[in-house]
């Protein structure tokens, strides 16, 4: 059981890296975004909450019947994050949030790598809760996910840092 709750937490933790939903404080921030930009932080959000669709599609991420359904599912879930910032990453973002919007893509390219590592580590063989303490549930881990989503919400990306 133990092992099925680690899995789970890196899941939900690239959401972290992508879209799985969850609380990012991100507020009224889309409302606030100048006019101008509008229409990058709707197309943005639109990428950003197809990948949670998709994450949500994938069922329940709790639990798994084997190691070679955690793969799968696994590896689904890090192909739907890669995809969802590398959609957003070939928009043009307004000059008053590309600083935002890079830092975004940054710390959202860092939280993928290190569930890419947890992922590596588990089907190597390692104990899912040391995988998960070295990497996404570190203290590093905890600070990219939240760099990252108070990065998106900065730049008015409330999809995206929701999750």
């Amino acid at each position: 059981m133990r092992a099925r709750r680690a899995i789970a937490a890196g899941i939900i933790a690239i959401a972290a890296g992508g879209a799985v939903a969850g609380c990012g404080g991100a507020g009224d921030a889309a409302t606030t975004t100048p006019a101008a930009d509008a229409g990058f932080v709707a197309e943005a959000n639109g990428i950003c909450a197809a990948a949670t669709a998709e994450f949500n599609a994938l069922g329940n991420t709790q639990q798994f019947q084997s190691l070679e359904d955690f793969r799968d599912r696994f590896g689904k879930v890090i192909a739907i994050a890669r995809r969802q910032y590398a959609d957003i990453s070939q928009l043009d973002p307004p000059p008053e949030i590309a600083n935002d919007v890079t830092a975004y893509l940054e710390e959202g390219g860092r939280s993928v790598q290190m569930t890419e590592d947890l992922y590596n580590r588990v089907l190597a063989g390692e104990d899912l809760d040391v995988a998960e303490g070295a990497t996404i549930g570190s203290a590093e881990g905890r600070s990219i996910i939240a760099a990252r989503r108070a990065a998106a919400a900065e730049a008015g990306l409330s999809d995206c840092a929701a999750s």
